[in-house]
C-alpha cells in the first residue's frame, strides 16, 4: 500500500517507528519538502501500529492538511520529557471531532481489516478514477454525482 501511495504521490513515505510517551499522539505524518514521514508507536501491538499508519496514509491519499507542528513541537513529541503544553496542543488538532480525522480513522480500520487478502490486491488493477471519486464522497457524506 505504501508504495502504490508512493507513486501516486511521487515521493516517498518514510514509516518511522518509536516508543511514544503515553500522552502522545499514536501516529503523526509529516509532510518534507521531498517525502512523506510517518511516526508511529513502536510500543502497541502490531495491528494497532498497521491502523495507525493507515490512518496516515488516508490523510495522505485524501489529501488532507498535514500536522501544522513546528520542528520544536516534533522534537517534544518523540522526547519522554515531553512539555504538557505542547502535548495539548498537538492533540487539539488532532481530534476525532473533524471530517478529516473519522475519514482516516475509517480508512486506517478498513485497511488493516483487509490484511487477510493484501496479497491478492497487488495483483489488482488500480481503482478507476470514478470509484475514487464515489468512495471520497461516501466517506465526506455527500451525494453521490448522478
Amino acid at each position: 500500500m505504501c508504495r502504490r501511495i508512493e507513486e501516486r504521490r511521487d515521493r516517498s513515505i518514510h514509516l518511522i517507528a518509536r516508543e511514544l510517551p503515553v500522552r502522545a499522539p499514536h501516529g503523526l505524518w509529516v509532510a518534507g519538502e521531498h517525502a512523506d514521514y510517518v511516526f508511529f508507536d513502536s510500543s502497541i501491538g502490531p495491528v494497532r501500529q498497521y491502523q495507525i499508519i493507515a490512518h496516515e496514509l488516508g490523510h495522505m491519499l485524501f489529501d488532507d492538511d498535514t500536522a501544522a507542528a513546528d520542528t520544536r513541537e516534533l522534537l517534544a513529541m518523540l522526547s519522554p520529557e515531553m512539555d504538557h503544553s505542547t502535548v495539548r496542543k498537538i492533540q487539539q488538532r488532532t481530534t476525532y471531532a473533524e471530517l478529516a480525522e473519522l475519514r482516516a480513522e475509517l480508512f486506517g480500520t478498513v485497511a488493516v481489516q483487509r490484511t487477510q487478502t493484501w496479497s491478492s490486491l497487488s495483483q489488482s488493477r488500480p481503482a478507476a478514477p470514478e470509484q475514487l471519486a464515489r468512495l471520497i464522497e461516501t466517506l465526506e457524506g455527500r451525494a453521490p454525482r448522478p
